[in-house]
């Protein structure tokens, strides 16, 4: 993780003058981000942790959709009509959340939200 690299430098100078010359070398550490590591550690690993919890949600459910098509039994096309609905409606929750926090444009917010509509839309047609 980027946030718990200690925060240093090195650098090495040479100066001359004449015949003379002078290694200048010096190590650096930046005690701002010394200091604030804890927290930056912190909020890191709840930021990662976020996409790896969606990514297992989407695979779940792409499972269970899957497992679902392949019964093909009675009602399955309605059955599996309602979990792609499932699947779009938390893919446009995930969407309204991250466009919230500024991680998605509001053009990829809408395009989630078509979807959800049209998902919902092919629901209410397969029960009528």
């Amino acid at each position: 993780m980027a946030a718990q690299r200690l925060p240093t430098g090195f650098s090495i100078g040479r100066l001359t003058q004449g015949s003379e010359v002078e290694w200048e070398r010096s190590l650096h550490l930046n005690l701002a981000r010394l200091l604030t590591m804890p927290m930056r550690t912190d909020i890191e690993q709840r930021l990662s942790s976020r996409p790896a919890r969606a990514g297992a949600e989407v695979l779940r459910l792409a499972a269970e959709t899957a497992r679902l098509g392949a019964c093909r039994g009675g009602d399955a096309d309605g059955a599996l009509q309602q979990q792609a609905m499932e699947a779009a409606e938390a893919g446009a929750e995930l969407a309204r959340r991250m466009a919230q926090v500024g991680n998605w444009s509001k053009l990829k917010q809408a395009w989630e939200q078509s979807f959800y509509a049209d998902a919902a839309l092919a629901v209410a047609r397969a029960r009528r």
